[in-house]
């Protein structure tokens, strides 16, 4: 766990919620996190984005890292809460397909 990143992993479910700018200064503080996941108690993996400020490239890498991490560990993967700023880079980059983007609450 860091200060940008909170794990909690409940019945399967691991949901990272991620905090402030998703950065290259950011980004090396929570792929440890995922490095370190017990990857076999994991049936599916969200990215909870309720707290993120600003996604970069080096942001769309861990995305994309954290998708790729729970494909081969044969979980699901789910991303909440994206802010727009983020889905506008998502739909630009033409990975929005790729990633399950849940509906926004509210």
């Amino acid at each position: 766990m860091t200060d940008s990143a909170v794990t909690q992993l409940t019945e399967g479910t691991l949901v990272l919620s991620l905090r402030g700018d998703l950065d290259l200064a950011t980004v090396t503080t929570i792929e440890p996190v995922l490095e370190e996941t017990r990857w076999k108690e994991v049936s599916t993996l969200v990215l909870d984005m309720t707290e993120v400020t600003f996604v970069d490239s080096s942001g769309l890498r861990l995305i994309l890292g954290a998708r790729r991490r729970a494909d081969e560990a044969g979980a699901r993967f789910a991303m909440r809460n994206v802010p727009a700023q983020a889905r506008r880079l998502l739909s630009i980059t033409g990975v929005s397909e790729l990633l399950n983007v849940e509906p926004d609450e509210g």
